[in-house]
């Protein structure tokens, strides 16, 4: 397994807490494998979030990271959250094999755009609980070949109201 970073989401800047009580605010990375292949294990760090942020919403997205040349859809990852040392992997989103094929009628263009889902669909906002909160997209199984495409990371949230 290997950890990579969006460059927006390193430890050398500063975590988005900014905002009047109530205020939504969105954390948006995308990251770009280059000539790296994401493979099976493999997380990549998106976004990282204040103790008592209340998630809202987001979306996964991007361009098309499927095998090159191959012609397969293998991709498949998860949306989850590190809180501290307590990790659930697909706290936002299972989403399972990732289809960037265009869909006639529904989605004309080519790429991924998924609203997050989990526990919020299930349970609601999720609150991050943890000292750190790490928000990570974890591959479950790998397309082979990847060496162009990107995929992004929007997250919706709120920090609860200042006194």
């Amino acid at each position: 397994m290997t950890d990579y970073t969006a460059t927006a989401a390193g430890t050398t800047k500063p975590i988005s807490a900014e905002g009047g009580g109530g205020d939504e605010l969105v954390v948006n990375n995308i990251y770009t494998p280059g000539s790296t292949t994401i493979l099976a294990g493999d997380r990549l760090l998106m976004a990282r979030l204040p103790k008592g942020a209340v998630i809202v919403g987001g979306r996964l997205y991007g361009k098309n990271l499927d095998s090159v040349g191959s012609g397969s859809a293998l991709l498949d990852m998860d949306v989850g959250v590190d809180m501290g040392g307590t990790v659930d992997t697909d706290q936002l989103g299972n989403f399972g094999i990732l289809s960037s094929a265009a869909v006639t009628g529904s989605k004309p263009e080519v790429g991924y755009d998924y609203p997050l889902g989990g526990l919020l669909r299930t349970a609601g906002p999720q609150t991050m609980t943890g000292d750190y909160n790490n928000v990570y997209i974890t591959c479950v199984a790998s397309a082979a070949g990847q060496d162009s495409g990107a995929i992004g990371l929007e997250i919706r949230y709120k920090i609860g109201s200042h006194s």
